[in-house]
């Protein structure tokens, strides 16, 4: 849990770190003074929780995005990330913890940005690959810096080698490079094209 700063208008003053440890997150909670406004008076502390999933006002999807993440990390990742979950129609983003949207800003990018769902299915980012704590993840290969295959991944070719279907992160010396998509013996490559070595 952590605390979310409440605006402070209407008479409503900040908290009173003096009054307690001196922490200045208290700053972020609300006195309501009974000579200020109608009422009798009350202190309030608003709080979110780390890892909650939050919906855009003005998204039109269902709440499958979500579910398909969840089982990508279950089968991929020994811990989900953590932080606060947005979804706006099928992509997915951690956002900052004192973000806040509004109607009138259009927003294109925000946070780390995770994925997006395709027909059911969630499909992870390049961002959110190279995020990833390598000792974090229960698929993956790593490659040697001089490792010939290494060369290939990065010209976005396709590599063979055994493996179980589905996604794999793909790393150099234990840290990540990139997605692949394992089918059978062959790993279709998902390297950002536009990072692809041209030599």
């Amino acid at each position: 849990m952590y605390l979310v700063d409440i605006p402070k208008k209407f008479g409503i003053e900040p908290g009173r770190p003096d009054w307690a440890d001196g922490n200045p997150e208290l700053l972020k909670t609300a006195r309501l003074w009974p000579h200020r406004i109608k009422g009798e008076g009350h202190f309030v502390a608003l709080f979110a929780r780390q890892g909650e999933f939050k919906r855009d006002k003005t998204g039109t999807g269902t709440d499958e995005p979500l579910k398909s993440f969840v089982e990508f990390c279950e089968r991929i990742l020994l811990n989900p990330p953590q932080g606060i979950y947005r979804v706006d129609r099928f992509h997915i983003n951690i956002i900052p913890p004192e973000f806040e949207y509004t109607e009138k800003l259009r927003i294109i990018k925000t946070g780390l940005y995770l994925g997006e769902e395709i027909h059911g299915k969630f499909e992870p980012s390049q961002a959110f690959a190279m995020a990833l704590d390598w000792s974090n993840v229960r698929t993956k290969k790593g490659f040697s810096a001089d490792d010939p295959e290494l060369i290939r991944y990065l010209k976005g070719e396709t590599l063979f080698f055994e493996g179980e279907k589905g996604y794999i992160l793909i790393g150099v010396e234990r840290y990540p490079l990139g997605w692949g998509k394992m089918d059978g013996s062959r790993l279709k490559n998902m390297y950002a094209k536009g990072w692809r070595k041209t030599r």
